[in-house]
């Protein structure tokens, strides 16, 4: 791997291993192997790491790596950092006080190079926090290994192959434009000898797929993955835990709400019609928007949770977090159709803007504080949906609305009070219907036929 992330459990002194080989063949039975030693030592001052040069080799090692050292249980921010001796700048360190933890970014360095840590003023490290899952190894250095891979072939419409984004659930994404040719999936940034391609079962196999086995070889020939014909929104996703690939074309949706525990008073446990249309973008089909009040309402179930339908019903299209309760204000990734019905959940009472947009499967939660924000009306017309069902006219709106059914003469037909009401019209013709709620009041035209 081009960087190894290092996590440095607190605890007595001790020592750890890396060991790496080419992963593909037999060699490792022999002399292609190769090994990195590190030591944490426990002071008085702090903490000290030595990550000792690399011993051993094999074919296609890499020369250089960069290096992200992650000290768990620091208690305070340090006073001191320096990287064989040399005070650490700002921008290569993290220090997140509520993990009580401190990351510090080694640039790439040659792997024959010898690297020093010294950590200084930063308390007694809290062992307690991690004795339950780390206990046998307290002082030792564990470590995750990243992974990258990328995009190639005449079928990436650029001068270089295109990295995969790795996503919390370990899987490997590509979002973007594809044209005609041959894709080719890769572990290195360029082609070289020891590149290794993840080449389906059968060649020339369509990207765009439910599912296909890969095997990993250095052979390019029947190693690529065919693109018919070109288009800018395919995904794929590379699942190195079971071994396939899958591919779309992506449609976007046409509609999209918000349900939850905080969105509506009075539900109980959820209500569909409880549920919030979102803002489709003018510009952009995938990306859709919602503004409005989010409460703990404690009548609810789930009271400060809510997912996203991707319409009036509870399948089949859903989004989900990654965990329970993954704070909306921190979210950045969304589920498709999770197997687990995970929310999101709110913090302070108060508006919110969500956006979602599906192609990235990105989600941000913005808090906007406990007074309507700037637009709150027009964005409340904008998103209220009224239909016609033979005779009945149907008006779903943000919050609880009083809505008329007036004839062309001024005379009210029918009248209905709620978030999701339905007007009975007597005859055929056209029909004013007016919408008025604490923060809008608006009048739409609409014909029964």
């Amino acid at each position: 791997p081009s960087e190894i992330i290092l996590k440095v459990v607190p605890g007595a002194s001790g020592t750890g291993r890396f060991y790496e080989d080419d992963g593909t063949n037999q060699d490792y039975t022999g002399d292609q192997v190769a090994n990195t030693y590190f030591t944490q030592t426990q002071t008085s001052q702090g903490r000290d790491l030595k990550i000792a040069a690399r011993q051993g080799s094999y074919a296609g090692i890499p020369e250089s790596r960069s290096w992200k050292v992650v000290f768990l249980g620091v208690v305070q921010q340090p006073s001191s950092v320096t990287l064989n001796g040399v005070a650490v700048e700002s921008s290569s360190l993290t220090y997140e006080e509520e993990k009580k933890q401190l990351t510090v970014q080694v640039p790439t360095t040659s792997c024959s190079q010898e690297i020093n840590i010294r950590v200084e003023g930063c308390g007694e490290p809290v062992v307690e926090d991690w004795q339950e899952s780390t206990a046998p190894y307290a002082g030792i250095v564990h470590i995750v290994t990243t992974r990258k891979y990328y995009a190639a072939g005449s079928a990436v419409p650029y001068e270089k192959p295109q990295p995969l984004v790795e996503w919390e659930d370990g899987t490997f994404h590509y979002q973007g434009a594809l044209q005609p040719g041959r894709l080719y999936i890769i572990n290195s940034s360029t082609i070289k000898p020891t590149t290794r391609y993840f080449a389906p079962q059968q060649p020339d196999v369509n990207i765009i797929n439910e599912g296909i086995g890969y095997s990993i070889t250095t052979d390019s020939t029947n190693a690529a993955w065919a693109v018919l014909f070109g288009a800018d929104n395919y995904r794929f996703t590379l699942n190195t835990t079971n071994e396939t690939v899958k591919g779309e074309i992506l449609p976007w949706w046409y509609e999209a709400w918000i349900t939850g525990g905080c969105v509506e008073d009075g539900q109980g446990d959820w209500k569909l019609e409880a549920g919030k249309a979102m803002i489709q973008d003018k510009t952009n089909p995938y990306v859709w928007t919602w503004m409005g009040e989010l409460k703990a309402y404690s009548s609810n179930v789930e009271a400060k949770r809510f997912k996203i339908n991707g319409q009036y019903g509870w399948s089949p299209k859903v989004l989900h977090p990654y965990r329970q309760d993954a704070p909306i204000l921190k979210a950045s990734k969304v589920m498709y159709n999770y197997s687990e019905d995970y929310k999101w959940s709110i913090g302070d009472d108060g508006y919110y803007r969500i956006t979602i947009d599906l192609f990235h499967e990105t989600i941000k939660g913005e808090y906007l504080g406990t007074e309507p924000p700037t637009g709150f009306g027009q964005m409340l017309e904008e998103a209220t949906r009224i239909t016609v069902s033979g005779r009945s006219v149907h008006v779903q709106g943000f919050e609880p609305s009083t809505v008329r059914l007036v004839g062309t003469g001024g005379q009210q037909c029918d009248v209905r009070s709620g978030t999701d009401v339905w007007l009975a019209a007597p005859a055929r013709g056209v029909y004013l219907v007016s919408v008025e709620s604490q923060h809008a009041h608006f009048t739409r035209k609409v014909v029964v036929e």
